[in-house]
């Protein structure tokens, strides 16, 4: 091969990766809005289901099913949604599994500095390295994003 084929092939391939890289990056940013989205959805399931069946039922599933104490999940409920609060344990729960050196008390501090930043759930997740699948399973499938039991209903009745 000459060296003006060399140079033809090379500025040829020079086009080609920064548009594959470009198509990559959106793909990315799909990805994670999807993600922020799914987070938005479950959240406003868990609004709905507070809102329906009450917020003494949601404050004790909440505490519960995160092993937080009570008055932490008390003290985040003074500040935000049900649905909220659910995500920011979910989240310390997900990141003090991760960390050995953080409980999920502990967790929430950063998780709040940082969503009063601006940063969004795909960040927060990508930064503490937790696996978003992993992540929107433990939000879908907790009780109270579920709704509650029959036996919890006729409890209420």
């Amino acid at each position: 091969m000459n060296r003006g084929t060399f140079l033809i092939l090379l500025g040829v391939l020079s086009l080609a990766v920064p548009a594959h890289a470009h198509r990559h990056v959106k793909h990315a940013k799909k990805r994670a809005v999807s993600f922020d989205r799914q987070v938005a959805l479950i959240q406003h399931r868990i609004d709905l289901n507070a809102r329906h069946y009450g917020s003494p039922m949601s404050l004790e599933t909440l505490a519960e099913e995160n092993h937080m104490p009570l008055s932490v999940v008390d003290e985040l409920g003074d500040h935000m949604s049900w649905g909220q609060v659910a995500v920011y344990l979910a989240f310390a729960n997900q990141i003090s599994a991760r960390n050995s050196n953080m409980s999920p008390a502990d967790a929430i501090d950063p998780i709040s500095r940082e969503r009063k930043g601006g940063v969004a759930w795909h960040q927060i997740a990508e930064e503490y390295r937790v696996p978003k699948p992993v992540m929107l399973q433990s939000l879908a499938s907790s009780r109270i994003a579920r709704g509650p039991t029959e036996t919890q209903l006729a409890r209420r009745k």
